[in-house]
């Protein structure tokens, strides 16, 4: 029989239960961008009047139980080339060559801005990464965002395209299996549009892993 608990809330790290005595089997889980789940099940036995204390633990995983391979489908990129004329060209061509980090970017908001000051903190290795870090925005508006502007002075060689939003976002997170509606959108690929990681929303230290994992794949290649 399975308890359902849907609701209660941990106090202090604490979360209390009153339980008919009996074998009991406590399960945790977390969810890999790829689907599968690494799960932790700890059985255990209360006796009449007993009381127990456990600790929940989560089963840690490997840098490289994060790899997927998603082949993501082109779409339209708007850039600017060195004489400021604006082109649009096939995401499949900008992320030729190289590895990249594509940063779907929604300035102003929270979770863009803790984004952008985790890149601010890890400049130093941004700028020797082996790889591409492109920044994709609606507008050249957005691009007044002082916290963008602070990045883009920081690591000088990030490119900026501008793409629909509409017509983008939505296939690009559903194909990485994130939540279409929490940006920013993170997508690390190896050269061209094989995603091999994508996250939304803020993670804290999503930018380090960022990195981390280009690097796995890049060996793995």
């Amino acid at each position: 029989m399975t308890l359902d608990y849907t609701g209660m809330k941990f106090s202090g790290g604490v979360l209390k239960l009153d339980l008919e005595p009996g074998i009991y089997r406590l399960v945790t889980s977390v969810r890999l961008p790829s689907g599968n789940q690494n799960a932790s099940e700890y059985v255990f036995e209360l006796s009449k009047d007993e009381e127990k204390s456990l600790t929940m633990r989560l089963r840690a995983g490997n840098l490289e139980d994060m790899l997927v391979d998603n082949l993501l489908d082109d779409f339209e990129v708007a850039v600017k080339d060195e004489s400021g004329k604006e082109q649009t060209v096939p995401a499949s061509v900008l992320t030729e060559g190289k590895a990249n980090i594509l940063a779907i970017l929604s300035e102003g908001q929270e979770p863009t801005e803790h984004v952008l000051n985790e890149m601010l903190e890890q400049k130093d290795a941004l700028n020797v990464l082996d790889g591409q870090i492109i920044f994709l925005v609606q507008s050249e508006m957005s691009l007044q965002n002082r916290t963008i502007r602070k990045v883009l002075d920081a690591i000088p060689q990030i490119k900026v395209g501008y793409i629909s939003f509409d017509d983008t976002v939505e296939p690009l997170a559903r194909r990485m299996y994130v939540d279409p509606e929490k940006l920013p959108l993170l997508i690390v690929t190896d050269p061209g549009l094989k995603a091999v990681y994508g996250c939304s929303g803020y993670n804290v230290g999503s930018v380090d892993l960022m990195m981390k994992l280009l690097g796995l794949s890049r060996n793995r290649r």
